[in-house]
Order: structure tokens, then sequence, then C-alpha cells
């Protein structure tokens, strides 16, 4: 067993024994999948998957006002959780509002994914 693979093991335990930190949310992958010529519009198809996720609000000292602001949160998931790769221009359903997806960190053992999420306009 390789050096990653132990890592996500680890990870996914620790989700286990921290049960009660995280929350349901569902994330919605939006890809676009046709081009109207004769409108110029592009549709998109949404893939949703019901995950579990650590969300975190930013301190005082990372609120920057622009890049950062004060209602954005910071959701950490499980790479296991979810098929394919987040992208910025994906959603999160959490409380019954949609966050957009800002930032897609993920960690050296590529077990982790770390997103910003700001509650959608």
């Amino acid at each position: 067993m390789g050096l990653k693979t132990t890592i996500a093991n680890a990870a996914s335990t620790a989700k286990v024994a921290t049960l009660d930190l995280w929350t349901s949310v569902t994330y919605k992958a939006v890809a676009p999948s046709a081009y109207n010529t004769s409108t110029g519009a592009v549709t998109s198809t949404t893939t949703s998957t019901s995950l579990s996720a650590i969300l975190e609000e930013y301190s005082e000292i990372q609120i920057d006002g622009d890049a950062i602001r004060a209602t954005d949160l910071k959701m950490t998931f499980l790479q296991a959780d979810l098929s394919g790769n987040p992208d910025i221009n994906d959603l999160v359903t959490h409380d019954s509002k949609d966050w957009s997806v800002l930032v897609v960190r993920q960690d050296p053992a590529e077990a982790i994914w770390e997103a910003q999420i700001r509650v959608a306009s």
C-alpha cells in the first residue's frame, strides 16, 4: 500500500471518528453541454452528488473583503466522496441556498478537497 492510499484511508477513518463535525450538502457539478449557434447560448448539464463536508467560517485574519468575504465558507470533503474533480463553475447546496465554488485546492496526498464557497447571487 502506497503513502497516498494510507493517507486517504486515514482521512476516511478520521471522518468516521468525527461525524458530528460533518454536514450534508449537495455538490452540483456544472458542465457545458451544448452550444446553440442561432442564439449563442450555452446550455449546461448539472450532476448532483450528496456528500458530507466540514464547513468553516474564515478567520478575521483571512478575510480581506475581496478575495475572501466574511460570509464565505471553507468546505473540506474527501476526494473519494466525489467522482471527478470539483471546478469553479460548480455549486453547493447548503441550508437551502446555492453557494458558488470560487477556489478549489487539493492536498498533496490527493485525499481531501478544500473549496472556498460563497452564496450565489
